[in-house]
């Protein structure tokens, strides 16, 4: 690939035309939406919270929005990457103002941050998107902060190969091992081994408790197709202290926008065939909601709220353990994702028997200089690891 006029940071690829421009993503109008929409079909990982339903319209209808901006690249056929960014002040990761996706703004709501490329030629996408985010060095502040990323998904895989290729220097900043449930890999135990024994007796008390007070065995159903059922989610995510801001609660109905924000999100997926809202519970009085999207056959679990009043049951717990296995159950799924940060959430966590890794990195997308800094940063981090392993 070979980069022309950075300015308007084009390349000719393959023989196809190829440009990058850098937009603001709450101003994106019906044509650009439709390819978005496109590319989002046809990504080769599918990251539900970089879509059009999700980011786009948060980006629109929520306080902040305006500050995300997006590294388009595309050619004569289509979108071939997207990626989002907001500009943050200098930190830990680089020593000046530069472009993240882990902005306020991307934050507070995506669990995950892969860009999207196109399926149909990846390594094009890849590599041009590469090339893109040299040509916008300056626009983007020399580095780029790209975290949450499938350790072994193909998109993680290719652009780290694309930025060893173009000499680009990574620096990985952390990694995690988040809960998740594979299905096919054999008989699962309702409570698996990675519980403790006295959490698993908690648990199973907790379920005979609901069992005696609802009147009847506990499961969980799809109620996607119930009346007014995202009210009532949103109603019970802000029953408690979550629907208090001084206590700083932050339910959909308390934060400006965000409840027709949601409503929208899950219509958009529910018309798709995609959005599954999951009860236990009766219908009119559920003990807990859950809200989840499957794309592509990897189920992103984007919410859960239960009644407060029956906290002392564990009506969350037995919630996300029967509708992982609901959801894993269905044809075509290939995995679950809790979208749970393990650190915050410990033992949430623990209730998913698999783990996905996913890891963050930061890259030097300028010329030789921002390279050789991070470069530095990287050998100095090395050195301090070892000396304090020297210590002990």
């Amino acid at each position: 690939m070979r980069l022309h006029g950075a300015p308007v940071g084009s390349a000719a690829a393959a023989g196809a035309e190829v440009a990058s421009r850098v937009v603001r993503v709450a101003d994106l109008g019906a044509e650009d939406l439709a390819a978005w929409q496109r590319l989002a079909d046809s990504s080769l990982e599918p990251n539900l919270y970089f879509e059009p339903a999700v980011l786009g319209a948060a980006a629109r209808g929520m306080g902040g929005g305006r500050a995300v901006m997006a590294l388009v690249v595309a050619d004569g056929s289509g979108w071939l990457a997207f990626l989002p960014f907001e500009t943050v002040a200098r930190n830990r990761l680089w020593p000046a103002r530069h472009a993240s996706l882990d902005g306020p703004f991307v934050e507070r709501f995506a669990a995950l941050r892969a860009p999207l490329v196109d399926a149909a030629r990846p390594r094009l996408a890849v590599a041009a998107l590469v090339a893109a985010l040299h040509a916008r060095r300056r626009a983007l502040g020399q580095a780029v902060d790209l975290p949450l990323l499938r350790a072994s998904g193909e998109t993680t895989t290719l652009l780290l190969d694309a930025f060893a290729r173009a000499g680009m220097p990574v620096r990985e900043w952390d990694r995690i091992s988040r809960g998740a449930l594979v299905p096919g890999r054999g008989a699962r135990e309702e409570l698996g081994p990675q519980l403790s024994a006295s959490r698993r007796k908690n648990l199973r008390r907790g379920r005979r408790h609901l069992v005696e007070e609802l009147g009847q065995e506990l499961r969980i159903v799809d109620a996607t197709d119930e009346p007014d059922v995202v009210e009532h989610f949103l109603d019970l995510e802000a029953a408690g202290w979550k629907g208090d801001r001084a206590q700083g609660g932050e339910a959909r109905r308390v934060v400006p926008g965000a409840a027709e924000w949601f409503a929208g999100l899950v219509e958009t997926y529910r018309e798709r065939g995609e959005a599954h809202v999951l009860r236990v519970g009766p219908a009119g009085a559920p003990v807990y909601l859950a809200v989840r999207v499957r794309r592509d056959g990897v189920v992103f679990s984007i919410s859960d709220a239960y009644d407060p009043a029956w906290s002392a049951h564990s009506p969350g717990a037995w919630g996300r353990l029967l509708g992982m296995r609901l959801l894993a159950e269905m044809p075509g799924t290939v995995l679950v994702d809790s979208c749970i940060d393990p650190r915050r959430y410990p033992d949430e966590t623990l209730l998913y028997p698999d783990r996905v890794d996913l890891v963050s990195v930061t890259c030097a997308v300028g010329s030789w200089p921002s390279r050789a800094l991070l470069s530095a940063i990287v050998a100095s981090g090395r050195v301090r690891r070892w000396v304090r392993e020297r210590r002990g």
